[in-house]
């Protein structure tokens, strides 16, 4: 079992953080989904991988239209954006974006750090601060 916490003043996230509590496995970026996939789905999955060293590789080709949107979205602020602000800006519903916005992480071109804000990784992984 999976689980997502949410903001901890938020009624909506009380049934997140009971099964966080009750052994739920927390989720904090995509790779903790792809740990508990069967190997049926992950020796399908669509991520580059830099040889020997098992980082993702950024993949800016195949986007689908609404991750080309919403990189495009994360692209215009250098700082880290809540889900909830890109949701105000996205032209589709929050569905939608989380759809995008996993798919970004998977090819390692956006990063969720903690409180679900989402930063564009314009040089792959680790560069951040790179010169």
């Amino acid at each position: 079992m999976l689980a997502v916490p949410g903001p901890v003043s938020s009624e909506q996230s009380q049934g997140c953080h009971r099964l966080i509590q009750q052994g739920a496995k927390l989720v904090q970026e995509a790779s903790d989904i792809i740990d508990e996939l069967s190997p049926m789905y992950t020796a399908v999955l669509p991520v580059p991988r830099i040889p020997g060293g098992g980082e993702k590789a950024p993949d800016p080709e195949g986007l689908t239209e609404d991750e080309t949107k919403v990189l495009a979205l994360l692209r215009d602020d250098p700082e880290p954006v809540h889900i909830d602000a890109l949701a105000e800006k996205a032209p589709f519903g929050m569905a939608r974006l989380q759809t995008a916005l996993f798919g970004l992480e998977l090819r390692g071109l956006v990063e969720q750090t903690p409180g679900r804000y989402y930063l564009w990784r314009p040089f792959g992984p680790g560069a951040h601060g790179a010169a």
